[in-house]
């Protein structure tokens, strides 16, 4: 199953809080963290097609 949602911890409040979903539902993506930005890169779907895109998440703006 895919996935497009977002999710960040706080752990202040020890608690996840939900974000606006990304604009695409696909698989086997990766993230990373940079400078308070998420990043999203790349997955694919299970018929084996590869995506080239990168996302990029700004709390104070979203996708």
């Amino acid at each position: 199953m895919g996935v497009d949602s977002l999710e960040i911890y706080d752990a202040a409040a020890d608690r996840w809080i939900a974000k606006p979903p990304m604009p695409r539902n696909n698989w086997e993506q990766v993230a990373a963290e940079v400078d308070g930005r998420i990043y999203v890169i790349g997955g694919g779907f299970p018929a084996g097609s590869v995506l080239d895109v990168l996302y990029q998440y700004t709390p104070s703006a979203d996708w």
